[in-house]
This record gives structure tokens, C-alpha cells and sequence, in this order.
């Protein structure tokens, strides 16, 4: 199994009084697994960029070493992505039952997420215009 290249700070964590800013202001958008909720980041003086959350429901995947496979593959997707340097919250829920277990699904999961990451960034690039894209 690889390792992840870096641990998930946590100035990029997204603590519990963001996420109920998020679920309760946030703009929705949804993939083929992923519902991802964002809102523009509140200033408080710590380091610029996004901060995430992420939630994997027991009820749909009931093993923990399943829930930790999709939560590793949201923080590398996050981390490698241009979505990272907006100043935005973002909380990610996993919405499918299936199951990561083989390569080909993770692909499909990894995909998802890449596309919606996009859209969110595109949406987000014309209120940001001197941010940089990598």
C-alpha cells in the first residue's frame, strides 16, 4: 500500500464550527458519489488556502477500513488539486455504497472528485482572479 506524501495539516482541517457553517449556508454540489458543500472562507488570520472536511457514513460503508480508504483518497485528491489555494470551506460526503476495494473503483471515485473540485474551482476562479492555478 503507498503512503500518503504528506500528513493533512491542520490549518487545512476544517474544524466542527465550520462545518455546521457549511451544512448550513453552504452551496451544494453533487457527483456520482460525492456531495461536496462549500462556502467562501471566514478570515481569521490563519493560513490562506482551503480547509476540508469529510464524512463517510457508517450506514453505507460499514467497515472502518473502507471509511479511512475513501477519506485517504478525498485528502490526495484535495491535496493535489487547484481547489486547495482558494479561500474556501468545503466539506465532502460520501453519498454511494460502493465499496472502494478494487483499483477500478477507486478510479471511478478519484474521477469523481477530480471533476467535482473543478467545478467548484471554476466557479470559484471569477470571484478569485489572483489565484494562481498549478
Amino acid at each position: 500500500m503507498q503512503k500518503s506524501p504528506a500528513p493533512f495539516p491542520a490549518t487545512k482541517r476544517l474544524n466542527e464550527g465550520g462545518v455546521k457553517a457549511v451544512l448550513l449556508n453552504g452551496r451544494r454540489s453533487q457527483g456520482q458519489h460525492f456531495e461536496l458543500r462549500q462556502i467562501p472562507k471566514t478570515h481569521d488570520g490563519k493560513a490562506s488556502g482551503a480547509r476540508l472536511a469529510i464524512s463517510v457514513p457508517k450506514r453505507l460503508l460499514r467497515l472502518a477500513v473502507e471509511r479511512n480508504r475513501i477519506k485517504r483518497l478525498v485528502r490526495d485528491a484535495f491535496r493535489l488539486d487547484r481547489i486547495a489555494s482558494l479561500p474556501l470551506d468545503l466539506l465532502v460526503v460520501y453519498r454511494s455504497k460502493v465499496s472502494p476495494r478494487s483499483a477500478s473503483v477507486r478510479d471511478t471515485l478519484r474521477a469523481d472528485l477530480v471533476s467535482l473540485f473543478a467545478k467548484v474551482a471554476s466557479r470559484n476562479a471569477a470571484n478569485q482572479p489572483n489565484v494562481v492555478s498549478r
